[in-house]
């Protein structure tokens, strides 16, 4: 009897998956993409710098799970800002809307790109030290210029890059299965 039980135990034990809040890992993951600035084409003054990071958000269980959103989180305006969302698809940005569920398949990972907005208009010390991207606009005729990587800016301008990110983050929200509560995981970015 002691050996029936501890056998039915033990199966239990084996079949029966408890949902794990380590079934989801999210990880910010180095990208490439181009850095896009823009300016105000009616005062041509630059105003927006706009920053993709990507993340990869791996699903470890054996069930389908939803993400239902993934945020950016400024340190720098206090929640105010926003951001544009990706899929990164066999080297393609496929927009993603953060109100739309997005479903991850059992043992599979997805990236996203989220594109930060960081608003520089009134940031003389930013303005100044892009200066040579406004010419470039000009000379080009456009209100919009994609350029290097974030690890290229980086290495050109590292104060302003750690005073735009220092202290920012991006949240993936999902629900437990077993309860529906809603699970927040966040990272800091890196850069």
């Amino acid at each position: 009897m002691k050996t029936f039980f501890i056998l039915t135990s033990l199966l239990l034990l084996v079949n029966c998956k408890s949902y794990n809040q380590q079934d989801i890992y999210i990880s910010q993951v180095e990208t490439d993409l181009s850095l896009i600035l823009t300016k105000n084409k009616r005062t041509n003054q630059l105003r927006l710098l706009q920053i993709p990071i990507r993340v990869k958000v791996k699903n470890n269980s054996s069930e389908e799970d939803n993400i239902v959103s993934i945020d950016y989180n400024y340190n720098r305006y206090k929640g105010l800002g926003g951001s544009l969302l990706f899929e990164l698809r066999e080297n393609s940005l496929i927009k993603k809307s953060n109100e739309q569920k997005k479903k991850i398949l059992p043992d599979n990972s997805i990236s996203f790109v989220v594109y930060s907005s960081h608003f520089i208009e009134k940031d003389s010390d930013l303005i100044s030290a892009l200066e040579v991207y406004k010419i470039k606009m000009n000379s080009l005729k456009q209100d919009t210029l994609a350029f290097g990587s974030l690890k290229e800016f980086k290495n050109t301008f590292p104060k302003i890059v750690n005073k735009l990110l220092q202290g920012d983050s991006v949240s993936l929200h999902y629900r437990d299965k077993s309860t529906k509560d809603f699970i927040v995981k966040t990272i800091p970015v890196q850069f």
